[in-house]
């Protein structure tokens, strides 16, 4: 059914590498324990308060489609009737962020780095039951995935087309930064709307942060790639410099 949704394109970094350290059923079960904390999202901040009124958010269940090392999810939002004109609740935004930072962060203490991007627009996503027909497409699905792949680092970006929500402030998630390791070449695929300089915060637990510097570490000692090397560099210094390692 076509929707207004929230959209993550997220994807595993260095995903053969671990598909070879850990076998395809290993890769598989982490994958399903994963995402039941997609399931949880909103329970590490389950209220929040606006314009002085307390909102309480139970935990929600977000949608997801796991294709090889990308990872589809999602959230509706409203039917697309026509409109053009969207207000920016915040509610479901909420949910939805506190869902993302949820599997970023449980990923992370899996072993395993992910680097993605949050859009919003209508979508057409059918997932038949019975497996015989799925139909996944939609600006906001292109618009995740051309920024995701257009950043150098391990995070998660939003595309302009979230800002009616940000701009509302109601999530503390959302930071601003002003040098987000963007690939300056890639970002010009995006050929609808923009990058932003705001990104879902992470790095609540003291061991996210941790693994996140021994992987760098490990990387180095099997000496990978100049690239793949500043990928982890970049982000153990933005989260320096941003204050997010502590």
């Amino acid at each position: 059914m076509m929707k207004f949704r929230f959209v993550a394109m997220l994807d595993v970094l260095g995903f053969r590498e671990l598909l070879k350290q850990k076998g395809l059923k290993s890769i598989h079960q982490l994958m399903k324990e994963l995402f039941k904390s997609a399931q949880e999202g909103t329970k590490r901040d389950f209220q929040v308060i606006m314009n002085g009124v307390i909102h309480r958010h139970p935990a929600v269940r977000l949608d997801y489609f796991i294709f090889s090392d990308t990872i589809l999810v999602w959230k509706d939002y409203q039917d697309d009737n026509g409109t053009k004109n969207i207000e920016g609740k915040c509610e479901l935004f909420i949910e939805f962020n506190r869902g993302i930072s949820r599997i970023f962060e449980n990923a992370l203490l899996r072993r395993i780095p992910i680097r993605g991007a949050i859009a919003f627009g209508t979508s057409i996503i059918k997932i038949d039951k019975k497996g015989n027909n799925h139909e996944i497409f939609g600006q906001p699905i292109i618009d995740a995935y051309l920024l995701g792949e257009a950043q150098d680092w391990v995070g998660v970006a939003f595309h302009s087309s979230c800002l009616p929500f940000i701009e509302k402030k109601c999530d503390s998630t959302v930071k601003k930064y002003d040098n987000i390791p963007y690939h300056k070449k890639r970002l010009k695929l995006l050929n609808n709307g923009r990058e932003t300089n705001y990104s879902l915060e992470w790095g609540g637990q003291q061991r996210v942060k941790e693994i996140l510097k021994e992987i760098f570490v490990e990387l180095r000692k099997a000496n990978r790639s100049k690239n793949i090397l500043n990928k982890y560099k970049r982000t153990i210094d933005f989260c320096k410099d941003h204050e997010v390692f502590l």
